[in-house]
């Protein structure tokens, strides 16, 4: 039995050296590996954040522009991860004209900055600019993640600059039964966090949603490089993935901390006693188009969350597109289905864009 175990050992330790010289071999014939690759020029700068519009190859078809709004955690590339898993290529060739909010490096801002900052003051400014080069008084937003709710948060507070909402793997009700995420983040304890610097590593976010899927993010993935070690396509989509997730920006501790108590901890925003500036955050007041797409099997941000927008905004405003994929698959997976670019072009089209 021993002698037979012995082999058996031996026999995976040999295909494994093997698998990883293969790999080596992959390695060698990939190019450099690059993410973001659709053309875009900084054509707005607000202290620290910048406005970028993606190139166009033939005129816009459509008078109103689109915004997209990032999450403050990771780079927004994930939305133009390579050429064929591009939301923001889908929406160019459809005729839109794109833009997208960089929201820039906290360590180098003139400001002090805070959830109000980023909402109505880099997010306002980059409407109001680009409203004013345009032939339109409104625009698209298009809310990513963490950026779906700024979005939803500025539509609810100014629907007069919003012509629609689109709101993708957006967190809304932070208490669902199965937000793991949202149970741990509701036990940070705020005295260490004070303690921090005013701008800490994205890194550590990114440490935090791993370790909520540890065998699926930090070891299956890897046996699954191996096994594909000569699919040149596989290899290079793999590594893709793995640049846009620990190339992290920097964050606002102040932002981290205000986020984390209104919406995690207190979860105002569906309990409809979110107060910014001043202001109810009251998303009933939208009255334009909102389409609401999410995945099925997101452990980052359960469909839950995401549905919870349905009671909170005019049912005769509201659509919601739930994609058989988790968190990311949202926006780079590939299947039969439509994509989420195609799904929010065709929806525009069909509210009239």
């Amino acid at each position: 039995m021993n002698k037979n175990l012995d082999y058996m050992v031996t026999q995976e330790m040999v295909a494994s050296l093997s698998n990883l010289e293969k790999l080596g071999q992959t390695l060698d014939q990939l190019d450099q590996i690059e993410i973001g690759t659709t053309p875009r020029t900084a054509v707005f700068r607000h202290h620290g954040m910048t406005l970028f519009r993606y190139k166009n190859e033939t005129p816009t078809q459509y008078r109103v522009p689109i915004l997209l709004v990032y999450s403050l955690v990771n780079r927004p590339e994930i939305a133009d991860l390579q050429p064929d898993r591009s939301l923001i290529k889908e929406l160019v060739e459809a005729g839109y004209a794109v833009y997208l909010i960089d929201w820039g490096n906290p360590e180098v801002a003139t400001i002090e900055l805070n959830l109000e900052v980023y909402i109505f003051e880099y997010l306002d400014k980059a409407l109001r600019y680009l409203t004013g080069i345009s032939q339109s008084k409104s625009a698209h937003l298009v809310g990513l993640c963490q950026g779906g709710t700024f979005a939803l948060c500025y539509a609810s507070l100014y629907p007069e600059k919003v012509a629609s909402l689109t709101t993708t793997v957006t967190p809304i009700d932070f208490h669902t039964e199965s937000d793991v995420l949202s149970k741990l983040v509701r036990y940070v304890d705020f005295d260490l966090m004070t303690e921090l610097p005013k701008v800490f590593d994205g890194s550590i976010l990114n440490l935090l949603f791993l370790f909520l899927k540890p065998y699926s993010l930090l070891q299956l993935k890897y046996v699954k490089l191996i096994e594909n070690c000569q699919n040149k396509e596989y290899v290079e989509n793999f590594f893709r993935m793995e640049k846009w997730i620990f190339d992290s920006p920097a964050i606002s501790t102040q932002t981290c901390i205000e986020f984390v108590d209104l919406f995690y901890k207190r979860n105002l925003l569906v309990r409809e006693r979110l107060f910014l500036g001043g202001k109810l955050v009251n998303p009933s007041n939208i009255n334009t188009p909102i389409l609401n797409i999410f995945g099925r099997d997101d452990h980052l941000v359960p469909r839950e969350s995401s549905k919870a927008l349905s009671r909170l905004v005019p049912q005769n405003k509201y659509t919601e597109v739930e994609m058989t994929c988790g968190h990311v698959g949202v926006y780079v997976g590939k299947s039969s289905e439509k994509t989420a670019g195609k799904i929010i072009g065709d929806w525009l089209q069909n509210v009239g864009s």
